[in-house]
C-alpha cells in the first residue's frame, strides 16, 4: 500500500455485547475483525474482561468507561484519567482472553491534556507487562513511533514525524505478520520495519504514558493467521 493511500472505509455494525464479530471498518480502520465500543459497559469501571498493570514506575493508572458526546461510535469511550507525572511510567490495559501472533489492530484515539506527555498505544503480542510490542502517537511530539519493551526496557524499533492534534480523534493501525510490522496514522502508512523479538502468540491492548489522559474507542482486532 503507498504511504499515502487511505485504507478502506466500510460500515460498521453494533451488538449488545458491545462486541462486534467480523465486520466491516469505518474511515481509515480495518477490514473485519472483531470489535470492541465499550458502549454497553458499565462507566466508572474497566471494562470486563479487560486488566490493567503500569511498565515502569509511579502509580498504576486508572482505566475507566465514560460517556463522551464526541465519540465515534456513541455514547461510551475507554479513557485513561491518572496523570501522575513520572516520566517512565506506562499505564497499559489488556485484553485478557486476548491471543494473536499476526493480526491487524486498530483504536480510535484523543488525546485530552498531559505536559509529560500526551501519548496513546497499541499493545500487541504482550507476554506480561515488561515484554511486548507497541506503537504509540504523541501529540506534544508529532510522531509516530514503534517500540519493543523488553525486561521492563523500551527501545524504539522506527519512527515518524507527522502532525497529531490534541481534542481531535485519530486512527493508529498495526499490522504485524511474523517479523514484519506495518504502522498507519490516519490512514497513511508510515513505518514498515521488521523485527524477531517477539514472534509467537500475545495479548493485545492499549496504552499511555506519564499523565497522558487519552480517549479510546473503537478497539478492532482481525486475526491474520486464521483469515478471520
Amino acid at each position: 500500500m503507498d504511504a499515502k493511500e487511505d485504507l478502506t472505509r466500510s460500515e460498521t455494525t453494533t451488538a449488545a455485547s458491545g462486541q462486534v464479530n467480523d465486520t466491516g471498518s469505518d474511515q481509515f480502520g480495518i477490514q473485519g475483525g472483531t470489535l470492541y465500543g465499550f458502549d454497553t459497559d458499565s462507566s466508572g469501571r474497566i471494562p470486563k474482561g479487560w486488566l490493567h498493570d503500569r511498565t515502569g514506575n509511579g502509580q498504576i493508572g486508572n482505566w475507566i468507561v465514560v460517556e463522551d458526546t464526541t465519540a465515534p461510535s456513541k455514547p461510551n469511550v475507554l479513557a485513561q484519567t491518572s496523570q501522575d507525572q513520572t516520566d517512565y511510567r506506562f499505564p497499559v490495559a489488556v485484553l485478557d482472553s486476548s491471543a494473536y501472533t499476526d493480526l491487524q489492530l486498530s483504536v480510535k484515539f484523543k488525546a485530552i491534556k498531559g505536559s509529560v506527555d500526551q501519548g496513546a498505544g497499541l499493545v500487541w503480542r504482550y507476554k506480561d507487562i515488561n515484554n511486548y510490542y507497541l506503537v504509540r502517537a504523541n501529540a506534544l511530539e508529532d510522531n509516530v513511533n514503534s517500540y519493543k519493551v523488553v525486561k521492563g526496557s523500551r527501545k524504539q524499533v522506527e519512527g515518524s514525524n507527522t502532525k497529531v492534534s490534541t481534542n481531535q480523534w485519530h486512527t493508529l493501525v498495526v499490522e504485524a505478520r511474523g517479523d514484519t510490522l506495518e504502522c498507519y496514522f490516519d490512514g497513511k502508512r508510515l513505518i514498515e520495519k521488521e523485527d524477531q523479538t517477539f514472534t509467537g502468540s500475545g495479548q493485545i491492548g492499549l496504552w499511555t504514558k506519564a499523565d497522558s489522559y487519552i480517549l479510546f474507542d473503537d478497539f478492532t482486532v482481525k486475526n491474520l493467521a486464521s483469515g478471520k
